[in-house]
């Protein structure tokens, strides 16, 4: 639960107008935190831009051979729910 606070302090931080930068491997906590993501693959980019656009199906196909579901969270931002492999 520690994380999902901090995670909401960052956002109000970031809401003031500062800048922000943080690292996850949590796609759902990601999707929740972050506005823009730059999502890698073996250090090469993938993705970046808006959380919604970057954790979509096909880039996380491409990063990590998942498949996933989005679905809304309470705010209306999309959470890709993983929800099998490709591979």
């Amino acid at each position: 639960m520690h994380q999902l606070g901090l995670l909401d302090q960052l956002r109000a931080l970031a809401a003031t107008g500062m800048g922000v930068v943080i690292v996850l491997h949590d796609l759902i906590q990601a999707a929740r935190a972050a506005d823009d993501v730059l999502l890698l693959k073996q250090g090469e980019v993938v993705a970046f831009g808006p959380a919604a656009e970057a954790l979509a199906h096909q880039p996380l196909r491409e990063a990590f051979g998942v498949e996933v579901m989005i679905v809304p969270d309470e705010q209306g931002r999309l959470l890709p729910v993983p929800i099998g492999r490709t591979r």
